[in-house]
């Protein structure tokens, strides 16, 4: 059940219209699916696809990536930081470094 109210969510928000708002190396801290019963935070970073494919409004079509699930909202802060350097490096160096920190999150 907790993965269908996280589908809704993310649909809402598409639906209500955040999801086309956002600008290129936009970033927050947001909360993630709850683990055990304990909240969760997540960083969320949105960085343009690539190519030359633009949205009906002419602008770049974007792309959400999104960091682990942490338990403590400092951690998820730290991740959306480190997402926010590598956005100079393109698309694939921001996805590239949040597989790592996923890979990393059971050693912190």
């Amino acid at each position: 059940q907790g993965i269908l109210k996280a589908k809704v969510a993310s649909s809402q928000r598409w639906e209500s219209g955040k999801g086309s708002l956002h600008e290129e190396g936009s970033a927050e801290v947001v909360p993630g699916r709850p683990s055990k019963g304990l909240p969760t935070w997540q960083a969320e970073i949105y960085v343009p696809r690539g190519g030359d494919s633009l949205g009906s409004e002419g602008k770049p079509r974007m792309v959400c990536i999104r960091g682990p699930t942490r338990l403590k909202k400092e951690q998820a802060a730290e991740d959306m930081q480190r997402m926010e350097r590598a956005i100079p490096e393109g698309q694939k160096a921001v996805r590239t470094l949040a597989s790592e920190l996923l890979k990393m999150r059971g050693r912190d």
